[in-house]
């Protein structure tokens, strides 16, 4: 990383290991890379953004550290009772730096400055400074003024690699509590809050004004797939499935999907099968480096809403995986409508909606759901790629055509019987 404003780079790094080790033995003075001089008390603001992991441990354990997966970032169990916070309040640059109120570290590890992208999400690291284990209060910070304005992220990471030089992308990660990122939000004021809202900036796009949500839902693997209700995306970014390890945190990544802006339902996913287990995670991805796969560890990092990542769990269930058939069948006056592989005829509603069967209650014991546990073959005459499921609120998938809900009708007691034609003008044949 490049940081401007900085004098003998060797001289700076000799300085900042220095002040590192005597840290670890006991409080310092902040110094300022660019003088070496120490910072002079600045008035006590009160913090507007503190934000913390909650998920502590019942007991305290040692530290575990689960890195093989979940693209670097590692799930960290205390083991010294210093639950790791970051603190920070809103602040004018001082000569390039910032300071950072507080910081709880369990074992060495960097304060990370971040920029924040059109999406709300952390972008660019533009600073950094090493942290002690425990308790450190005013971290300062040197950053790039020329990069920097509005709102920006601190972010805790682990010192895990070579002593002093800060390695990510590498093994110097984000911290993590379960799926919570350590994180604080703060505002530059002042002159330098303006440098990126220069008025010839070309305009971005309109995006959502939602808040980004993945739904997930209990179910089998259908053909190496599963399916997500719905995910609400601010922007272009990814879905991503991850195991989850043995001690509950977020494992490899088994597979992955892209999302448009604004809500997606039914998102169909295609997973790595040596890579699953009963529980997994599906987490929001950003999509900045405009790959055909996430870019994770890199520039595609997590999407967090109030530092916290979008990465809800569902269990995996079992599946009975037997094959659906769509034919054609023909009415008296000779006109093609959909069948099943038992030659029933198969119905669609007026009152559903696309990708959602309104179909509850009483309606589902007369008109039944044409439900996919295995594959979904298209007979002759039938075009597959008009074909698709819908995740019901129990997990099973019910087969669509063009996005509508297919069912069979219950008064239909052999091939052929079309009964339920226009019942109610509301259920209808399907013509191809």
């Amino acid at each position: 990383m490049s940081l401007r404003g900085w004098r003998s780079p060797v001289r700076i790094l000799a300085m900042l290991c220095i002040a590192f080790v005597a840290a670890a033995c006991g409080a310092v003075s902040p110094l300022i890379p660019s003088t070496g001089k120490s910072v002079p008390t600045q008035a006590t603001h009160t913090p507007t953004t503190m934000v913390m992991a909650m998920t502590a441990p019942a007991e305290p354990a040692a530290t575990s550290t689960a890195d093989a997966g979940m693209g670097g970032m590692v799930m960290v169990t205390p083991s010294s009772g210093n639950i790791p916070m970051v603190k920070v309040s809103d602040q004018p640059l001082n000569n390039g730096m910032i300071k950072v109120d507080e910081v709880v570290s369990d074992g060495p590890g960097w304060v990370v400055i971040y920029t924040i992208n059109t999406n709300g999400q952390p972008d660019e690291p533009v600073g950094h400074a090493p942290v002690k284990d425990g308790d450190n209060k005013n971290v300062m910070v040197q950053i790039d003024p020329s990069k920097v304005g509005g709102q920006l992220y601190a972010m805790l990471h682990l010192d895990r690699g070579a002593v002093c030089t800060f390695e990510f992308p590498g093994p110097d990660v984000p911290v993590m509590m379960g799926v919570q990122m350590i994180v604080g939000k703060f505002t530059i004021t002042g002159p330098a809050a303006s440098s990126t809202n220069d008025s010839t900036e070309p305009k971005l796009p309109q995006k959502t004004t939602q808040t980004p949500a993945i739904i997930v839902a209990n179910q089998p693997i259908v053909n190496n797939e599963i399916i997500l209700p719905e995910v609400i995306s601010v922007g272009e970014e990814w879905v991503v499935i991850h195991k989850q390890n043995g001690d509950g945190s977020m494992g490899p990544m088994a597979g992955f999907a892209p999302v448009h802006d604004g809500v997606n339902k039914n998102v169909v996913v295609p997973l790595d099968p040596s890579l699953t287990s009963s529980v997994m995670y599906a987490m929001l991805h950003q999509n900045n480096a405009k790959k055909s796969f996430p870019d994770f560890p890199g520039r595609d990092g997590p999407v967090m809403v109030n530092g916290q990542m979008v990465a809800p769990t569902f269990e995996i269930t079992t599946a009975n995986n037997e094959d659906v058939v769509i034919n054609l069948g023909d009415t008296p006056a000779t006109v093609s409508y959909l069948v099943d592989g038992h030659q029933m005829s198969l119905y669609i509603s007026l009152k559903d909606s696309p990708g959602k069967s309104n179909c509850t209650g009483d309606c589902l014991s007369v008109w039944h759901p044409l439900y996919a546990t295995g594959r979904i073959i298209a007979g002759t005459g039938v075009l597959k790629d008009r074909l698709g499921v819908v995740l019901l609120p129990d997990g099973s998938r019910q087969v669509t055509y063009l996005g509508a809900p297919l069912y069979l009708y219950s008064k239909d007691e052999k091939p052929g019987d079309v009964n339920g034609q226009g019942l109610d003008g509301i259920w209808y044949l399907v013509t191809p």
